[in-house]
């Protein structure tokens, strides 16, 4: 059995959904979109977190699927306690369409 067909890792994929508050302002919900996905996450790479610097944007960590999941910037991916934000997604194989990669940034709860 290949490391493709028995990722080692589960994840939750959830939804952002904006709501508009003339007084509040904009406030964000997450919806379990799918639960108990195979996934592989890894911590991102040094050259994977300057070249996302380059173009401005924070990279964490990095997560692959073996199907496409298809994600969005509306998307947050959950491992254990983590909430992984989208970053960006690729075709990791080449074109060949058997591994999908995410990258994400961790989202830190904010200091009061």
């Amino acid at each position: 059995m290949s490391l493709l067909e028995n990722l080692p890792h589960k994840v939750t994929i959830q939804t952002r959904a904006v709501t508009e508050d003339a007084v509040l302002g904009d406030s964000e919900t997450f919806s379990n979109t799918k639960t108990n996905v195979k996934a592989w996450v890894q911590t991102a790479s040094q050259q994977d977190i300057v070249l996302f610097a380059q173009r401005g944007f924070v990279v964490t960590h990095r997560v692959y699927f073996s199907t496409n999941e298809a994600l969005t910037e509306a998307n947050r991916i959950l491992y254990g306690s983590k909430k992984l934000d989208f970053r960006s997604y690729a075709d990791a194989s080449a074109g060949a369409g058997i591994l999908y990669k995410v990258m994400c940034e961790e989202v830190t709860p904010r200091k009061q």
